[in-house]
């Protein structure tokens, strides 16, 4: 029974860490800051997917969120955000746009936090969002 418990500890833990249930990791270094702006840069994505059944491409990246994609088709005018944040160091968040092994497209948004190197501990740390586009409802869905 006590092995079923930690099992069960310890696969909530990895679901919630991929961001499974559509928040932002709970990790001890993400501030409320770090929060808004990553919910604020999540919801951009998730309309923009939903006006264009698609996610920004890795070439377009987060910068189309702020306009620029009238070319696109059903892009909304003017954009999804007027302005994007950088993270708390400073630094632009990383954008990438890929197809998990179930063919379903992606979209991860990170930071590697102070030291701009992939891992890392307190303030090193990195941060992930993950987006799937089988878990938005697009107009194409309609």
């Amino acid at each position: 029974m006590k092995l079923l418990k930690i099992t069960a500890a310890v696969i909530i833990s990895v679901l919630v860490a991929l961001g499974v249930w559509g928040g932002i990791p709970p990790i001890e270094c993400v501030t409320p800051k770090d929060e808004y702006q990553l919910n604020t840069i999540q919801t951009a994505l998730k309309l923009f997917y939903i006006d264009t059944n698609r996610f920004p491409t890795n070439e377009e990246g987060l910068l189309v969120l702020v306009g620029g994609g009238d070319d696109i088709k059903g892009y909304r005018p003017g954009g999804y955000i007027d302005e994007l944040s950088e993270d708390r160091w400073g630094n632009a968040y990383l954008y990438y746009n890929s197809t998990n092994s179930n063919g379903v497209e992606t979209a991860t948004i990170a930071t590697y936090g102070s030291d701009e190197s992939p891992g890392g501990e307190e303030e090193q740390k990195d941060i992930f969002l993950f987006l799937e586009a089988d878990k938005i409802f697009s107009k194409a869905q309609q």
